[in-house]
């Protein structure tokens, strides 16, 4: 019986890609997957006028982009927005907190991302509005940082 079995998934599989994974062990798949959850969804459905919003696995949470950049993410329930300067004092005056996690060693608070006000959830021009400038933020930044590796590129090559 193991016999025949062994035969019929060496006929599936090649010699080669039996050789190389051990029995019982799935190929990932080079695909992502949209990541769905309630919360989620509702997000993707409330900033549907700023275009395909997109959801993507981001780290224990997910994120959420629009042409490719992130924006926001969700980690534990709460939406977490893009923020610069001016942003960030609107969200400290509304009562948000930046994200922040914990490492073996300390408290670690990322202040380019704030937590979005509950009532701002409620109210989908305001979270659009919001939703769209920390898009801009987000692609500023993106920019900012392919100019930079273009720079440093070009240096390196020049040695």
């Amino acid at each position: 019986m193991a016999r025949a079995a062994t035969k019929a998934a060496s006929k599936t599989t090649s010699p080669k890609a039996a050789a190389k994974k051990p029995a019982g062990t799935a190929t990932k798949s080079a695909v992502t997957k949209p990541v769905r959850d309630d919360f989620a969804d509702y997000l993707v459905d409330a900033l549907a006028e700023l275009g395909p919003v997109e959801t993507k696995r981001f780290f224990s949470g997910t994120g959420l982009l629009l042409d490719a950049v992130q924006f926001a993410f969700i980690i534990r329930g709460t939406l977490y927005m893009r923020v610069n300067d001016s942003g960030r004092d609107a969200f400290l005056a509304m009562g948000s907190q930046p994200f922040t996690y914990r490492t073996s060693k300390r408290e670690v608070a990322l202040t380019g991302y704030y937590a979005v006000p509950a009532g701002m959830l409620e109210d989908t021009d305001e979270l659009c509005l919001w939703s769209r400038r920390a898009f801009q933020i987000a692609q500023g930044d993106r920019e900012i940082k392919a100019a930079r590796a273009t720079k440093r590129r070009k240096a390196t090559t020049k040695k």
